[in-house]
């Protein structure tokens, strides 16, 4: 590789041999001084002189870095060129604008010191590094108009950096100082954009509850900015030291396309695969060896040497690989992606041409800050499209729910007080036919049946409404137990594969028993499922829920506990958030552990957050429960605890899921005997079946 890039360096030098004077014929024309430049590795100072026969000099180019151009282990050089300033420059003001020169440099005009950034000693080497691009106003005294007049620069190189980067600008005063402030407070303004998209999108992800979109592309955003601010030397503004220059320049290279990439596999919900993978492994060993490199001067000609091209070529497989990324998705017609596809564009023809420009293979304008700019809005625009969609939808949902659902719970709250005040549903029969005379109790009776009817129908409803068909979700076994203590109960479960490869399982427990309870689960279940396809976190899911029942249901008096839990079956891990809920049960490579993450019972108070947390997945057991088989008593009032739930599960590894739960209820009802079933019992099975 670096023997091609020499061979077609040498081509393009070639090419511009003759490109030597530059004529400065119109006083009103800014002219470009990018180009071939004589060089010699000396330090000598005579070099600055305009009669110096420099016909044995050898040509390389502004811009362009010295170890691009086989110039290797020397501490100081000159560069040197003729411009031939014209006769109507008399009496104007010259200035001109200085590239980056990296690391120290002095500029001289027919053998005359006008400027220069950092300090060279005598004997050449670097004493203050300072590579900042500047603007030159030239003495009206040193200017030879009508004649040849040479520009010399002496450059001196600390350990490997050493060349320029950026246009070499000569040309009318006031025009100049309009270019260099413009040029900078452009480049400037760009920066702070990227500062400004990395915070906000930071913000939405600690909002949002670990949507990790949000954190990767505030990443990527920051280290552009990083990248933007030391690329035009800004940090030499803020501080004179080098190595704050350093590390807060280079800390971008590689790392912020490496965030670039995870945030499109995160954003489109992708697997990385093991060629991504490797790409980070490699950028994270150059990321290393840049973090020590202000500590050894060989570590930083390594990292000058390797590491660093290393890390700006990646950039071209990164590329490939989020553009097929997004062709993918845009084939799936995946919301969002063409907008992110057009700022792909941009971005990668923008890339393509300042890899160019960095090799010396073109002399053209560097846009990339610009390009990537506008990938970053397409971005943002992108992210915020999904935000807007997400909420009006959750508007809309509630907009349709709320009115009805609350005048039905009103309906049969009234219709449980009036059948309350009649009799227990369950032992009405039995009750009046002790109390009433037999015409009143065949009146009761055929009431009572009427209500036993509407229960049995209530029954099926809340049969019907829990999930069935688990067996088409791919990767994960399931098994239930659902035991009312009456005709109906307060608990309820769901389970759904919400998108491919994540499955999202919700389980409530709603306080009392029998119809009320039941119509509360009705409850949940019209205000969950109004969200859990919206909302991306189980945390998100539960604040939605308790801010509603906790306002709009205010006068209810609706209390309930809730455990959600997602099984990510493409990164085999699960994400979870507790509502004041019983422990779940956790058994992963034959390792049982508690998922005792607790939070506010919904309906309490208003306006809390909860906390999610993430654990991996991969082989295993899930066992989701509501605290019924626990808090079961037996008639000596002993409790049948979380502790023989764990013996009993933990003795069951080896027999099939649904075999453990039969054991767990066989075993509570053993221990039980003759004592009355108190609670609802719930239990959800799930087996990782890879």
């Amino acid at each position: 590789m670096k023997f091609l890039i020499s061979v077609i360096l040498s081509i393009v030098i070639t090419i511009n041999l003759y490109a030597d004077t530059i004529d400065l014929t119109d006083s009103n024309e800014i002219y470009n001084l990018n180009g071939q430049w004589k060089f010699i590795e000396s330090n000598h100072i005579d070099y600055s002189l305009p009669n110096i026969d420099d016909s044995h000099f050898r040509l390389i180019s502004i811009p362009g870095l010295w170890r691009q151009q086989n110039i290797e282990d020397i501490n100081t050089g000159w560069y040197r060129r003729k411009i031939f300033i014209a006769e109507n420059w008399r009496g104007k003001k010259i200035s001109i604008i200085t590239p980056s020169i990296t690391d120290a440099h002095e500029l001289y005009l027919n053998g005359v010191k006008i400027s220069g950034e950092g300090e060279i000693d005598f004997s050449g080497k670097c004493v203050v590094n300072d590579s900042r691009a500047n603007i030159v106003h030239i003495p009206d005294s040193l200017i030879q108009v009508n004649d040849i007049n040479t520009l010399a620069i002496r450059v001196c190189n600390f350990a490997g950096f050493a060349g320029s980067s950026g246009n070499f600008l000569i040309g009318p005063k006031v025009k100049i100082k309009e270019r260099f402030y413009r040029s900078f407070g452009w480049n400037a303004a760009i920066g702070l954009v990227f500062l400004f998209v990395a915070f906000y999108h930071m913000i939405l992800f600690l909002g949002s509850k670990k949507d990790l979109s949000y954190f990767y592309f505030s990443v990527a955003c920051f280290f552009a900015f990083t990248l933007n601010t030391g690329y035009f030397r800004f940090t030499y503004w803020a501080n004179s030291s080098y190595w704050f220059h350093f590390y807060f320049f280079n800390s971008g290279f590689g790392i912020m396309p490496m965030f670039l990439v995870f945030f499109v596999h995160s954003f489109f919900e992708y697997r990385i695969s093991f060629f991504v993978r490797f790409l980070n492994y490699i950028v994270c060993s150059a990321f290393v060896l840049f973090l020590f490199s202000g500590f050894s001067i060989d570590i930083f000609k390594i990292y000058a040497q390797y590491g660093q091209p290393v890390q700006l070529l990646i950039g071209v497989p990164y590329a490939i690989s989020v553009s097929i990324l997004i062709i993918r998705a845009i084939n799936e017609k995946k919301d969002r992606a063409k907008i992110i596809g057009i700022g792909l564009v941009i971005l990668l023809l923008a890339f393509g041409n300042s890899l160019l420009i960095y090799f010396n293979f073109v002399n053209t304008i560097n846009l990339l800050p610009e390009a990537f700019l506008v990938f970053v809005l397409s971005i943002a625009v992108a992210l915020a499209a999904k935000f807007y969609s997400v909420n009006e939808q959750i508007i809309l949902m509630q907009r349709h729910h709320s009115d009805e659902l609350e005048r039905k719970i009103r309906e049969r709250t009234k219709d449980l007080e009036e059948a309350k005040k009649t009799a227990e549903i369950e032992t009405g029969i039995a009750w009046i036919a002790q109390r009433e005379s037999q015409e009143e109790k065949e009146k009761t009776e055929k009431l009572l049946k009427e209500i036993q009817k509407d229960m049995t129908t209530a029954q099926k409803i809340q049969q019907n409404i829990l999930p069935n068909n688990l067996d088409r979700i791919k990767k994960l076994k399931f098994a239930t137990l659902y035991k009312p203590v009456s005709s109906v109960g307060g608990d309820y479960y769901d389970v759904e594969e919400i998108k491919p490869g994540l499955v999202r399982a919700f389980i409530a427990d709603a306080t009392g028993h029998g119809v009320q309870a039941a119509l509360i689960t009705m409850a949940i279940k019209s205000e969950y499922e109004s969200v859990k396809d919206l909302l991306n976190s189980p945390a998100r899911i539960l604040k939605y829920l308790n801010d509603n029942f906790s306002n709009k249901y205010k006068s209810l008096h609706i209390y309930f506990t809730a455990f959600i839990i997602d099984i990510d079956t493409i990164y085999d891990r699960i994400t979870y958030s507790s509502a004041g809920h019983a422990p779940q049960i956790l058994i992963n490579e034959n390792k049982l552990e508690i998922l005792s993450h607790r939070g506010n019972i919904i309906g309490m108070v208003s306006d809390v957050e909860y906390d999610e947390e993430v654990k991996d997945f991969n082989s295993g057991r899930l066992y989701l429960f509501t605290d019924g088989i626990a808090e079961e008593f037996n008639e000596a009032q002993d409790q049948f605890g979380d502790e023989r739930v764990i013996d009993v599960l933990e003795k069951s590894k080896s027999e099939s899921l649904q075999k453990s739960i039969d054991n767990l209820y066989s075993e509570m009802l053993n221990f039980v005997g003759n004592a009355r079933i108190r609670d609802d019992i719930t239990v959800v099975g799930i087996e990782y079946m890879g």
